[in-house]
């Protein structure tokens, strides 16, 4: 074993030489190496001055006490809980290993005493053991066959497809009703579009109806009122009518009593009238004194025919 260790190995083996680290034959081959090669025994030299450099300086170093571990732990404990939603965005840098040590500890202790972020951590991990499996996948796996009949499928799909429609109302031969019957069974992304456009056609036909029937009786509530407000038009204009007659033919009278009246009544009762009222003057009939004499005298008192004779005077 001597004679096949090399300077490089030896090299590689000095500083556990020289900590004591190797095993018993280790250290024997490196001994008899030394004392033969001067190179390898330098670098043992310079390790042991390095050492002594290192050991000369610490022992001027003044270490403090250190109390890491308690005050992280301290400063753990001080921290309140964190809440199920701040877990749910921490999940998967805590999968990941990504958090601080304050972090880590407040997810990790939360996740064990809560039910429902410790599903999501399970869901988690076994979405990345889904993504390794499918790196560890053979590279040599061939797709091609299954792609290729898909895509081969894509033409036919797309026939189809354009005449859901009218199979759908029922417009197409027999022979193709029959071709689209089977695709819809044996294509499952046909048949959901053939179920999608029926909704489709159900929604539209209701809305029509409704449509339909909403028309109607809205025509029918303005005809209603067009009528009613034509029955209100027509009695407002027959009252108006009636009003305006009213007040002509009293207009009329009032007119009548005021000028026509006098005038009738004064060509009738000759030239003596006697006012009794100046606005609304009475023609009062005397008979002329001549008149009287040869007419009544001889049937008048005598008191009568004096005070004629008199007013004549």
């Amino acid at each position: 074993m001597e004679n096949s260790v090399s300077c490089d190995h030896v090299k590689l083996l000095v500083s556990a030489y020289f900590d004591n680290e190797l095993s018993d034959e280790e250290a024997d081959v490196v001994d008899n190496h030394l004392n033969k090669c001067p190179l390898c025994a330098k670098e043992l030299e310079n390790i042991k001055n390095l050492s002594g450099l290192l050991k000369g300086f610490s022992d001027k170093f003044e270490y403090k006490e250190s109390n890491l571990a308690s005050t992280v732990v301290d400063r753990i404990c001080n921290i309140k809980t964190i809440a199920c939603n701040e877990v749910l965005d921490e999940l998967s840098a805590y999968f990941d290993g990504e958090l601080d040590l304050k972090l880590h500890y407040l997810v990790e202790e939360h996740v064990n005493s809560c039910a429902s972020c410790k599903t999501e951590l399970n869901k988690i991990e076994k979405l990345s053991s889904y993504i390794k499996s499918t790196c560890n996948m053979d590279k040599e796996l061939n797709l091609w066959p299954d792609v290729e009949a898909d895509l081969n499928n894509v033409d036919t799909c797309n026939e189809m497809y354009s005449n859901l429609s009218a199979f759908l109302d029922r417009e197409l031969p027999k022979n193709e009703i029959v071709k689209i019957s089977e695709h819809l069974l044996a294509c499952k992304h046909c048949r959901r579009d053939y179920e999608n456009l029926k909704t489709t056609q159900f929604a539209v036909k209701n809305y029509f109806i409704k449509s339909v029937t909403d028309k109607d009786a809205s025509n029918k509530d303005i005809y209603n009122n067009t009528l009613e407000k034509l029955d209100k038009t027509q009695h407002r204009r027959e009252l108006l009518t009636s009003i305006v007659a009213i007040f002509i033919m009293a207009l009329l009278g009032w007119f009548s009593m005021n000028t026509i009246e006098p005038i009738i009544m004064k060509k009738a009762y000759g030239h003596n009238p006697k006012v009794v009222n100046p606005d609304r003057p009475v023609f009062v009939k005397y008979a002329k004194a001549e008149d009287f004499l040869f007419t009544q005298a001889f049937s008048m008192p005598q008191e009568g025919v004096i005070s004629i004779l008199y007013e004549n005077n």
